[in-house]
């Protein structure tokens, strides 16, 4: 049988010279990985899943779009119904697939937990709270199931485009209160999150200019938080050494915080800072906990974003500290934290929700589902721009933006599975068990 014949070798033509690793053949990378044709095991290729994503993605902020266009309910609707169905085709692909068995029975777990959690907080437990909270292990455990080279479809620069098309259209149809929102996004950082995300998804395919364009955005959105948590992922990430270049681009984004900052575009974020180190050195943190917010606008005015953080997490951490054991094994339920709260609001921080709402469990696999999506991208790119949405999980609550979501877990599980980090952790184990089998002997 010739090599164009063999079934292995089927399309892969499709895998480019970067992702092929000297001393292993396209057998090794890409046959190996494939089903048999007797084979009843689901194994989606990896460009398959990417444009699976890009196009639910698509599907889902379309509706958006026009909801906020028109002020439609029945577009609401629809994009709920994709984003659901898109969490049952990831689930049906994480459990046919074979290749993440940690992460099934690791799956299997967490489901039986929010299922405890569920029925034991049945009275005041929102449903779709859940599904958001699992549709991200779902996606991720689908996308490590993947396998073969990895293509974009060019349709994930539509994401880029449509909520720019709805300013220019003139905004959102859609009541905001205190005038939040951005297009269809309930907020700015929100809204430039969205685009980190995407940034991370393009990245897949280049990594060229991905860290100019996210301080772009950052700039864009006027949120120096967001600029704050991309600086300090470039450090974590490794991508800013102590070297020279470290200083040129030191001086640049210098440059540049300096320009926006004369420009005026992030005067109000810039105050927000001030009145809340001013705040935090006067009266620390304990104080800011048992103020209230007349008290608060009174001594620093009406700028109390910072405040009103510290104050409501300490209102959730106290609430759930006195729920005793079986609240700290399975939470409020989720979507309870509004009710038990001064102000009536989500808790603004996605860790702090898995933990009240979830318990102690889920919260750990949803922090050990954030590490080892780190460990697993290679690209320092790339683990850069998804360390800063990590980072912003304290302060957001990303979790309710299944956009943002299915892109960044989506990409982190494919970005594991590709064939090349596939054979190397092959060639790793085996080089492990000869080392161990030699030392033993």
């Amino acid at each position: 049988m010739t090599r164009a014949a063999h079934p292995s070798f089927a399309q892969s033509e499709d895998v480019s010279p970067r992702d092929r690793i000297p001393g292993c053949n396209d057998r090794d990378l890409i046959g190996s990985l494939k089903a048999s044709k007797n084979s009843n095991i689901i194994k989606i290729r990896r460009s398959h899943f990417a444009a699976f994503i890009i196009y639910a993605v698509l599907m889902n902020s379309l509706t958006a779009f026009l909801y906020h266009l028109t002020a439609s309910e029945i577009f609401s609707q629809i994009g709920n119904a994709v984003a659901v169905c898109t969490f049952a085709i990831c689930l049906m692909i994480s459990a046919l697939g074979t290749r993440f068995p940690v992460g099934k029975l690791l799956g299997m777990c967490l489901i039986f937990q929010l299922t405890l959690v569920y029925f034991i907080n049945i009275q005041h437990s929102d449903i779709i709270d859940y599904i958001k909270f699992l549709e991200v292990f779902v996606i991720y455990a689908a996308a490590r199931n993947c396998v073969g080279p990895l293509k974009i479809p060019h349709a994930a620069y539509a994401l880029a485009a449509l909520p720019l098309v709805l300013i220019a259209l003139g905004g959102s149809r859609l009541p905001s209160p205190g005038g939040a929102s951005w297009s269809y996004f309930p907020n700015r950082n929100t809204a430039a999150l969205f685009y980190t995300c995407l940034l991370f998804a393009l990245s897949m395919k280049s990594t060229k200019y991905k860290i100019p364009l996210q301080i772009a955005v950052c700039v864009a959105s006027a949120k120096v938080g967001i600029l704050i948590a991309t600086f300090a992922a470039l450090l974590m990430s490794g991508i800013i050494r102590f070297r020279f270049n470290t200083l040129i681009f030191s001086v640049a984004l210098g440059v540049v915080i300096t320009a926006t900052s004369l420009s005026g575009i992030m005067d109000r974020q810039i105050s927000i800072i001030e009145n809340l180190i001013d705040g935090l050195w006067n009266t620390g943190i304990s104080g800011i906990a048992n103020s209230n917010y007349s008290d608060l606008y009174d001594s620093y005015g009406s700028e109390l974003s910072g405040y009103f953080r510290i104050m409501h997490w300490t209102e959730i951490l106290n609430y759930f500290s006195e729920g005793g054991p079986l609240r700290w094994l399975f939470g409020y339920g989720g979507g309870y934290t509004p009710k038990f709260t001064t102000t009536g609001l989500v808790p603004h921080n996605d860790y702090l929700k898995s933990l009240a709402e979830f318990g102690v469990f889920s919260f750990s696999l949803f922090v050990g589902l954030i590490i080892i999506s780190i460990i697993g991208i290679r690209d320092r790119v790339q683990r850069t721009l998804f360390m800063i949405v990590s980072i912003y999980f304290f302060t957001e609550n990303l979790l309710n933006s299944f956009s943002s979501m299915a892109l960044l877990f989506g990409f982190a599980g494919l970005a594991w599975a590709r064939p090349e980090g596939f054979q190397l952790r092959q060639n790793g184990r085996r080089k492990f068990a000869a080392a161990l089998a030699q030392s033993t002997a």
